[in-house]
C-alpha cells in the first residue's frame, strides 16, 4: 500500500476536471486542423501524470510528462508521414519507463 495518505475525493475530483478540460483544448483545434489529434491529444493526455507527481511525490508523473511531450513533438517533425505510428512508438516506451518505475518505487515500499 502506498505510504502517502490519501488526500480524499477532491484530488480525484481534480485530475477528471482536468482531464475533461484537456479535450476543451485539443478539439477545437482538431476543428481546425484534424491531422493535430495525435499531437494535441498524445501531449495533453500525457498531462495527467503530473498530478500523479504531486500525489505521490514521485518522479515518475514529471518523467512522463516531459518525456512524452518532447518525444512526441520530435517524432511530429521529424515523421511527418508516420506520425500517428511514431507518436504511438514514443507513448508505448514511455509507458514502458514509467510503469518500470512504479513498480520498483512499488516494491521499495
Amino acid at each position: 500500500r502506498d505510504s502517502v495518505a490519501s488526500r480524499g475525493l477532491g484530488d480525484v475530483y481534480k485530475r477528471q476536471i482536468m482531464s475533461l478540460m484537456v479535450f476543451g483544448i485539443a478539439m477545437p483545434v482538431a476543428a481546425i486542423d484534424h491531422t493535430t489529434v495525435p499531437l494535441t491529444l498524445g501531449i495533453l493526455a500525457g498531462l495527467m501524470w503530473m498530478p500523479l507527481s504531486w500525489s505521490i511525490e514521485h518522479w515518475v508523473g514529471y518523467f512522463h510528462t516531459g518525456a512524452r511531450t518532447s518525444g512526441i513533438v520530435a517524432v511530429w517533425y521529424l515523421f511527418p508521414d508516420a506520425r500517428v505510428e511514431a507518436i504511438s512508438a514514443v507513448i508505448v516506451a514511455v509507458y514502458i519507463v514509467s510503469l518500470y518505475a512504479l513498480e520498483r518505487r512499488f516494491q521499495s515500499l
